[in-house]
């Protein structure tokens, strides 16, 4: 629960994320026949240069948490990574790595499944 104060996770949903929503890079993609949210990430619209890897660890934080509060009871999460047209020019390994982390680290009990598609050379960069 420490990290949730350290980037002000309960507070984060309430900031104006309408610039990064825009893109629609992450996005609450709704919920399974069992009420668990999913949330996508259309990996190959991230832009680098658009935001520091700190601001984009902030909005994958937001999205996680308006994920959730889709149905708050829910006991899981799907999560899905579309790499489908991911480039190396595209393609933030710093920004992954922090994901991975947020995921493994702050939300294993709630994950159900994480998707990643195509796989190829993504994966060969975060191992």
């Amino acid at each position: 629960l420490q990290w949730r104060g350290e980037y002000g996770a309960d507070s984060l949903t309430g900031e104006d994320w309408s610039a990064e929503d825009a893109t629609g890079e992450m996005y609450c993609s709704g919920v399974d026949r069992e009420g668990r949210p999913s949330w996508t990430w259309r990996c190959h619209l991230h832009d680098h240069r658009r935001r520091s890897a700190e601001e984009s660890t902030r909005y994958l934080i937001a999205i996680l948490e308006r994920t959730w509060l889709i149905n708050p009871a829910a006991d899981k999460m799907h999560v899905i990574c579309d790499c489908t047209g991911l480039r190396y020019d595209n393609y933030e390994h710093v920004m992954c790595l922090q994901c991975v982390e947020i995921l493994g680290a702050q939300y294993p009990d709630q994950l159900e499944v994480c998707f990643m598609f195509p796989i190829s050379w993504v994966i060969q960069a975060l191992v």
